[in-house]
């Protein structure tokens, strides 16, 4: 991709985030995060994302076992 088509598409998404996050910082760096991965990096952003949904399925499996146990 040339330089400034992909200056233009990383202008567009940006706008569109910051529409999406309405101000919130915190919200508006993750976006911007999310979205230069995966402009950027598909491949190991895919494979980061499988990886902390395995993550939080384990979380959300002990944490069941633990409610069921405790009661």
């Amino acid at each position: 991709m040339q330089t400034s088509a992909m200056s233009q598409l990383v202008t567009v998404r940006l706008d569109a985030v910051q529409r999406e996050t309405e101000g919130n910082l915190t919200m508006l760096a993750l976006k911007l995060h999310d979205t230069a991965m995966r402009l950027f990096n598909p491949v190991t952003h895919r494979a980061r994302e499988r990886h902390c949904a395995r993550r939080y399925l384990c979380c959300e499996g002990t944490h069941a076992d633990v409610t069921a146990t405790v009661g």
